[in-house]
């Protein structure tokens, strides 16, 4: 990642815009940021790391604690950070939460924080994220670094340069796997781990399911399932035996219950058959009769012919009897409608002899209509002239009325204008009377504070007095029993002594041998250890004294201060103080509500308003003069248009209902219509009424003939019918009616007489084989034999259901048994699976031996060859003392190991730990640890890009012959295309540097400037 351009605006101590082109510094530059302590040298690194993560490179300040206290409040607080990273160009613009001023009225209103991330193609932008998480999410996967990563390799904050060097193994290992990618080994670490542990979950699986197979089949082992099949197969044979048996016996005494069966069907066959032949001789002389019928009715087939025709010709001559009557109805009819369509057209030819006259009643009908539309059209125009003029009259009152509006209107404008003009010229003196006063406020309220402070001083201060006393109480009482008891204790020892001595017998202590008083003692026995106690009490209770005699000098100190300030308040501002407080409160209520009352005055506004108004009244007057001409020229159309009306009303008389006229006209072309229709009807009617006349009359005569015909040729069927019958065996026409049956019912007699005659014949053979069948032969007992055949089938079932149930239990145990070989392959199997990914998972997890995970490993070896780059320039800067190495000694407990760092020191010829460093030491340390790092990651394909360092302060732990190496060291790394820049306030690095970022700060804001 290289910087290209970074802009910021009200971002610490800088309040405007500041713009640091890094283009300008040239191809991988070497430069100093140069400035004061306090300047925002550190601040052009906070905004970088704010931009990309929205933190800052110290942690110790959020955005929103960024925002400059110099920055006029309109200006908006925000980073944009242009970089380049792997041949892609980005751009992030970034702004914290902050209190910005409304858009309309008073006070401010808080905006939250925002991000937005573009990449750069040219002058196109493609944005890639526009929310802060998302865009901080887009910064990681891109850079590869998050915020606490990215401090500890591409920025060295201000003070926290060695927690890269004194980093653990594994920050170090979660730092050095984002530079290098080797996220692949921590893949091959949890695939392994994820493969062992399945091959463990199968394997219990499969112990579970022997477990389950097992107690399934009720034993412990599989010997005892192998026995409990041996014991069960030999049962299966013997119950094979017993059903074998069983069956035999089920199919004798089967055998003979069918037979008796059969038996009892015959002698049911028997009786049914000697009963259907009772029934077929019962119905015998009603066959005999249906067989006359029989022969009768094929006589009477011969006769039917003759009697059809006989009849058909009877009918024929009945239907001509009847058409001809119909004849003479119908002409006597038509004779009737002629007569009276005669009379009906007669009566419609006098009645049209008034068509002329309601001719002439139509056209003055006709005449008369015109004359009224004319009269309605010309009213129509005068009503729609009336409303016009009414409407002309409305909008000149209303313009009028409107111009009367806008005369009061420029009147208020007027004063409007005049009043916003005098508020013009009292606003600032009113706004700086109420700044006056709000300052006035302000020393009040401080003096309020502090004499606040002050009287919490005072009781803090005789609280402290007052525990002092009670502490000091205490330690008197205690130092009064310490002494108490050391007294009893040496009154103790005497006493002791006075009891050991003997006269004549030199004291120990005075040396007499005469003792006329030893020591006596008196009260209870005093230890040692009890003197020490009380000691250890005393002394207990003197350092209480003293802490207490320091906080209580504490509180004097800082009541002293107190006093100092509130003396100079009152000192300074004695005229302040003269004002009452809620007075002040009161007048600046009251200018505040002035000044916004003020403020609401534009003069601009007032002015246009005025301008505005008077142009409305202008153009009101011209438009109530046009409307006035308007209403003229309607007012004249009016008057023309009343003559016009009047002349007419006069010509039409008192016909001038234009309706009443219309219903006249349309009843008397109604009256002409009808009467011309009923003329026309009447004569149509008359030419019908003769054409029928004329076909009655014709058919009349053509019926008489037929009827003539018809009875002629019924009375010969019938003389041939009378013959016929006298010649046959029929008494008269109602036998021979009786007789004559139709040929269904002929069919139908057939065939019950064929039916009947061939059951008789079969029941007759089947009777007389059966009798012959059952001669001699006795009826069985079918019941006994049906219990003997029931108990067969029940012995035979018992046997059968013991038998498949042993059969299914020595089934279900093989199939156990067979079931247990597949689990114990299994189990084999992942027996010898488990022996790889297992042994491959602990040795990748770490899990074994010294304990280093293979992503770990890995890491090492990388670390190895940082480690050598590394020490190459610690050894230049340090003048060959000191070099850095892997720790390879594996870690007390279960602590992860492998990636912690050593120190060898060339004076001592020993190695140690880097944190017992000093701090010049550790500077050293960690820059050739970051350049190390940054010169391995780039020789990698596929690691972090790490173009860019920078460095913040630690130069100045260095003695001018360190700083010199350094500066050498970080020459030589530039030259392989780094950008590098260093903040620090050190006078021989702004000697030796030309390339400067110059800070220089002032009252309003810091402010930036390039040096070449």
């Amino acid at each position: 990642m290289k910087p290209i351009k970074l802009t910021f605006q009200a971002f610490g101590p800088f309040a405007d815009k500041q713009e640091v082109d890094f283009d300008k510094l040239g191809h991988a530059p070497l430069f100093l940021i140069n400035g004061p302590t306090g300047a925002g040298k550190s601040t052009l690194l906070d905004a970088i790391c704010f931009a990309l993560y929205g933190e800052t490179t110290g942690s110790e300040r959020t955005g929103d604690q960024m925002r400059c206290d110099q920055a006029d409040a309109k200006q908006l607080t925000f980073v944009d950070f242009t970089f380049s990273l792997g041949g892609h160009v980005y751009r992030i613009e970034r702004s914290p939460e902050q209190q910005v001023p409304k858009q309309r009225g008073e006070g401010t209103t808080k905006k939250t924080h925002s991000a937005v991330f573009y990449q750069l193609e040219g002058e196109t932008e493609s944005l890639i994220a526009n929310r802060p998480n998302p865009v901080a999410k887009e910064v990681v996967e891109r850079i590869g670094l998050d915020v606490k990563q990215f401090r500890q390799v591409m920025v060295i904050p201000q003070g926290r340069f060695r927690e890269l060097l004194t980093a653990n193994s594994k920050e170090r290992e979660q730092i050095f796997g984002q530079l290098f990618s080797t996220h692949i080994y921590r893949d091959i670490e949890r695939v392994l781990f994820e493969q062992a542990a399945d091959i463990r979950k199968q394997k219990d699986q499969f112990d579970n399911q022997i477990k389950g197979v097992l107690e399934l089949a009720e034993v412990e082992t599989e010997a005892d399932l192998a026995s409990v099949i041996e014991q069960k197969e030999s049962q299966v044979t013997e119950a094979a035996k017993r059903l074998e048996s069983a069956k035999l016996a089920q199919n004798v005494v089967t055998q003979k219950w069918q037979q008796a069966n059969e038996l009892v069907d015959k002698f049911k066959a028997l009786e049914a058959l000697r009963h259907e032949q009772q029934q077929l001789g019962a119905q015998q002389q009603d066959v005999d009769n249906k067989r006359t019928q029989l022969k009768r009715a094929r006589l009477a087939t011969a006769l039917s012919a003759t009697y059809q025709a006989k009849n058909t010709s009877q009918q024929t001559l009945t239907h001509s009897v009847e058409r001809c009557a119909q004849a003479e109805q119908a002409l006597n009819t038509a004779a009737q409608e002629q007569s009276r369509c005669l009379t009906q057209l007669q009566q419609a030819k006098r009645e049209s002899e008034l068509l002329p006259e309601l001719d002439k009643r139509v056209y003055q009908l006709q005449a008369q209509i015109e004359r009224l539309k004319q009269y309605q059209t010309l009213h129509t125009t005068w009503m729609a002239a009336d409303k016009t003029l009414t409407t002309v009259e409305q909008i000149t009152q209303a313009l009028m009325n409107q111009q009367l509006l806008a005369q009061d209107a420029l009147k208020q404008a007027q004063l409007n204008q005049d009043r916003a003009k005098q508020a013009h010229l009292e606003l600032p003196l009113k706004e700086q009377t109420e700044k006056a006063i709000a300052k006035q406020l302000s020393v009040l309220q401080e003096v309020e504070t502090t004499c606040r402070a002050s009287e919490q001083g005072q009781q803090l201060l005789a609280s402290a007095n007052e525990q002092l006393s009670q502490h000091q109480a205490r330690f008197n009482q205690a130092k009064t029993f310490a002494d108490q008891q050391e007294f009893q204790w040496h009154s103790t020892q005497a006493a002791q002594l006075a009891q050991l001595l003997n006269e004549g017998e030199a004291c120990p202590v005075c040396g007499s041998e005469s003792h006329p008083a030893p020591a006596m003692h008196q009260g209870h026995l005093v230890s040692k250890t009890d003197v020490d106690h009380a000691r250890v009490a005393q002394q207990q209770a003197f350092s209480q004294v003293e802490q207490q005699q320091a906080q209580v000098q504490n509180h004097k100190v800082e009541q002293g201060k107190i006093e100092k300030a509130l003396e100079g308040w009152r000192r300074l501002l004695n005229e302040a103080l003269s004002y009452d407080p809620q007075s002040l409160l009161q007048e600046q209520a009251q200018l505040r509500a002035e000044i916004k009352a003020l403020r609401a005055f534009n003069v601009d506004e007032a002015n246009q308003q005025f301008m505005k108004v008077e142009k409305q009244l202008t153009e009101l007057e011209g438009q109530v003069k046009q409307q006035e001409s308007q209403r003229q020229q309607a007012q004249q159309e009016k008057s023309n248009l009343d003559g016009q009306l009047a002349s007419l009303k006069e010509s039409l008389g008192e016909a001038n209902d234009l309706a009443h006229t219309r219903q006249s006209l349309k009843q008397t072309t109604q009256r002409i219509q009808v009467l011309k229709q009923g003329l026309e009807s009447a004569q149509q009617q008359q030419t019908t009424a003769e054409q029928k006349f004329t076909i009655a009359t014709t058919t009349l005569s053509a019926e008489t003939k037929a009827k003539q015909e018809a009875e002629i040729a019924a009375s010969k069927q019938k003389q041939q019918w009378r013959e016929e019958l006298d010649n046959s065996d029929f008494e008269n026409e109602d036998t021979f009616l009786h007789a004559n049956l139709s040929r269904d019912l002929v069919e139908q007699i057939e065939q019950h007489i064929e039916s009947f005659d061939k059951a008789c014949a079969k029941t007759a053979g089947a009777l007389q084989q059966i009798d012959s069948e059952l001669k001699d032969v006795a009826q069985p007992d079918l019941s006994l034999m049906t219990q003997e055949r029931e108990q067969a089938n029940l012995v035979y079932q018992q046997a059968l259901a013991e038998h498949t149930q042993i059969q299914s239990v020595v089934a279900n145990l093989n199939k156990v048994k067979v079931r247990l070989a597949e689990l114990y392959l299994e189990n084999e199997k992942l027996d010898k699976a488990y022996q790889v990914f297992g042994t491959l998972s602990d040795v990748a997890n770490g899990k074994t031996g010294s304990k280093v995970s293979l992503h770990r490993f890995v890491l090492g070896v990388l670390l190895d060859d940082v480690l050598i780059q590394a020490t190459q320039r610690l050894r230049l800067m340090s003048k060959g003392r000191y070099e850095l190495l892997r720790k390879e000694q594996r870690a007390k407990g279960n602590v992860g190991s492998g990636l912690d760092l050593l120190v060898e020191d060339a004076y001592s010829g020993k190695t140690r730990d880097v944190a017992t460093l000093s701090g010049g030491e550790s500077f050293m340390a960690a820059l050739a640890l970051a350049l190390g790092l940054s010169d391995v990651v780039q020789s990698y394909s596929g690691g972090i890009r790490l173009d860019t360092l920078f460095i913040d302060e630690g130069f100045g732990s260095l003695d001018p012959e360190s700083l010199d190496l350094a500066i050498q060291t970080l020459m030589e790394l530039q030259q392989t295309g780094r950008t590098i820049g260093i903040i620090s306030h050190v006078s021989e690095l702004k000697e030796q540097m030309n390339l400067r970022i110059d800070v220089t700060p002032s009252r309003t804001g810091s402010q930036l400037s390039i040096s070449q």
